[in-house]
Protein backbone atom coordinates (compact mmCIF):
# COMPACT_ATOMS: atom_id res chain seq x y z
CA UNK A 1 0.00 0.00 0.00
CA UNK A 2 1.63 3.41 -1.12
CA UNK A 3 1.65 6.17 1.45
CA UNK A 4 2.04 10.26 0.53
CA UNK A 5 5.47 9.77 1.79
CA UNK A 6 6.48 6.68 -0.19
CA UNK A 7 5.57 8.08 -3.94
CA UNK A 8 7.44 11.56 -2.87
CA UNK A 9 10.97 10.23 -3.45
CA UNK A 10 10.37 8.33 -6.44
CA UNK A 11 12.81 9.95 -9.72
CA UNK A 12 11.18 10.92 -12.79
CA UNK A 13 12.80 8.06 -14.31
CA UNK A 14 11.49 5.19 -12.32
CA UNK A 15 7.18 6.48 -12.41
CA UNK A 16 6.55 4.54 -15.32
CA UNK A 17 8.01 0.94 -13.29
CA UNK A 18 6.64 1.92 -9.89
CA UNK A 19 3.11 3.19 -11.59
CA UNK A 20 3.50 -0.55 -13.39
CA UNK A 21 3.13 -2.36 -10.15
CA UNK A 22 -0.09 -0.25 -8.29
CA UNK A 23 -2.96 -2.24 -6.88
CA UNK A 24 -6.38 -1.23 -7.29
CA UNK A 25 -6.33 0.19 -3.91
CA UNK A 26 -3.09 2.70 -4.76
CA UNK A 27 -5.08 4.08 -7.78
CA UNK A 28 -7.88 4.85 -5.43
CA UNK A 29 -5.77 6.20 -3.74
CA UNK A 30 -3.78 8.32 -6.00
CA UNK A 31 -7.49 9.77 -7.57
CA UNK A 32 -8.48 11.20 -4.40
CA UNK A 33 -4.68 12.90 -3.63
CA UNK A 34 -5.20 14.82 -7.16
CA UNK A 35 -7.39 16.78 -4.86
CA UNK A 36 -4.88 17.69 -2.02
CA UNK A 37 -3.61 21.31 -1.44
CA UNK A 38 0.18 19.79 -0.95
CA UNK A 39 0.91 20.35 -4.94
CA UNK A 40 3.99 17.73 -4.55
CA UNK A 41 1.75 15.04 -3.70
CA UNK A 42 -0.87 15.94 -6.09
CA UNK A 43 1.49 16.29 -8.96
CA UNK A 44 3.41 13.28 -7.94
CA UNK A 45 0.05 11.46 -7.79
CA UNK A 46 -1.29 12.78 -11.17
CA UNK A 47 2.04 11.81 -12.94
CA UNK A 48 1.71 7.83 -11.71
CA UNK A 49 -1.85 8.36 -12.92
CA UNK A 50 -0.61 9.31 -16.13
CA UNK A 51 2.03 6.67 -16.64
CA UNK A 52 -0.52 4.09 -15.40
CA UNK A 53 -3.30 5.21 -17.81
CA UNK A 54 -0.71 5.25 -20.36
CA UNK A 55 -0.27 1.03 -19.90
CA UNK A 56 -3.56 0.03 -18.36
CA UNK A 57 -7.03 0.69 -18.18
CA UNK A 58 -7.64 0.37 -15.04
CA UNK A 59 -7.22 4.11 -14.10
CA UNK A 60 -10.14 4.27 -16.72
CA UNK A 61 -13.21 3.46 -14.06
CA UNK A 62 -12.13 7.09 -12.55
CA UNK A 63 -13.41 8.70 -16.49
CA UNK A 64 -16.14 10.41 -14.85
CA UNK A 65 -13.97 12.46 -11.97
CA UNK A 66 -11.66 13.47 -14.85
CA UNK A 67 -14.71 14.58 -16.43
CA UNK A 68 -15.76 16.59 -13.40
CA UNK A 69 -12.67 18.51 -12.61
CA UNK A 70 -12.89 20.07 -16.00
CA UNK A 71 -16.04 22.40 -14.75
CA UNK A 72 -13.40 22.49 -11.62
CA UNK A 73 -12.82 25.94 -9.86
CA UNK A 74 -8.83 25.62 -9.90
CA UNK A 75 -7.29 25.80 -13.50
CA UNK A 76 -4.83 23.01 -11.98
CA UNK A 77 -7.88 20.72 -11.53
CA UNK A 78 -9.39 21.52 -15.29
CA UNK A 79 -5.75 20.54 -16.57
CA UNK A 80 -5.52 17.70 -14.49
CA UNK A 81 -8.93 16.69 -15.83
CA UNK A 82 -7.89 17.05 -19.39
CA UNK A 83 -4.38 15.35 -19.39
CA UNK A 84 -6.07 12.23 -17.65
CA UNK A 85 -9.37 12.08 -19.90
CA UNK A 86 -6.95 11.98 -22.69
CA UNK A 87 -4.79 9.76 -21.37
CA UNK A 88 -7.63 7.38 -20.82
CA UNK A 89 -9.52 7.82 -24.01
CA UNK A 90 -7.61 4.98 -25.45
CA UNK A 91 -9.55 2.62 -23.40
CA UNK A 92 -13.07 4.04 -24.38
CA UNK A 93 -15.05 1.43 -26.13
CA UNK A 94 -18.49 2.76 -24.77
CA UNK A 95 -18.24 6.80 -26.22
CA UNK A 96 -17.65 8.71 -23.50
CA UNK A 97 -15.24 10.30 -25.47
CA UNK A 98 -17.10 11.57 -27.75
CA UNK A 99 -19.52 13.02 -25.05
CA UNK A 100 -16.97 14.47 -23.42
CA UNK A 101 -16.01 16.51 -26.06
CA UNK A 102 -18.37 19.51 -25.72
CA UNK A 103 -16.74 19.82 -21.88
CA UNK A 104 -13.25 19.40 -23.23
CA UNK A 105 -13.33 22.00 -26.22
CA UNK A 106 -15.23 24.89 -23.21
CA UNK A 107 -11.07 24.65 -22.09
CA UNK A 108 -10.14 25.96 -25.29
CA UNK A 109 -11.81 29.59 -24.35
CA UNK A 110 -10.09 29.03 -20.39
CA UNK A 111 -9.44 32.21 -18.43
CA UNK A 112 -5.80 30.80 -17.93
CA UNK A 113 -3.21 30.04 -21.37
CA UNK A 114 -1.40 27.35 -19.30
CA UNK A 115 -5.00 25.40 -19.55
CA UNK A 116 -5.81 26.63 -22.48
CA UNK A 117 -2.26 24.37 -23.82
CA UNK A 118 -3.13 21.34 -21.74
CA UNK A 119 -6.14 21.37 -23.47
CA UNK A 120 -5.15 21.53 -27.24
CA UNK A 121 -1.99 18.95 -26.69
CA UNK A 122 -4.89 16.28 -25.22
CA UNK A 123 -7.27 17.16 -27.69
CA UNK A 124 -4.77 15.33 -30.35
CA UNK A 125 -4.73 12.33 -27.82
CA UNK A 126 -8.65 12.10 -26.63
CA UNK A 127 -9.49 12.04 -30.39
CA UNK A 128 -6.32 10.03 -32.07
CA UNK A 129 -7.09 6.89 -29.55
CA UNK A 130 -10.76 6.29 -30.84
CA UNK A 131 -11.09 8.31 -34.39
CA UNK A 132 -14.66 5.45 -35.20
CA UNK A 133 -16.49 8.86 -33.17
CA UNK A 134 -14.77 11.72 -35.08
CA UNK A 135 -17.17 12.90 -37.92
CA UNK A 136 -16.56 15.55 -40.46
Amino acid sequence: MITADSILPIDAGSLPEFASVLASEDIAKLIGWLNEKEDKIRYRSFLLLQHRSSASPDVYPYWEDFRAKLKNDNSYQRSIGIMLLAENARWDTGGQAKEALDDCFSLLSDERPITIRQCIQSLENLSGHNLSWVTV
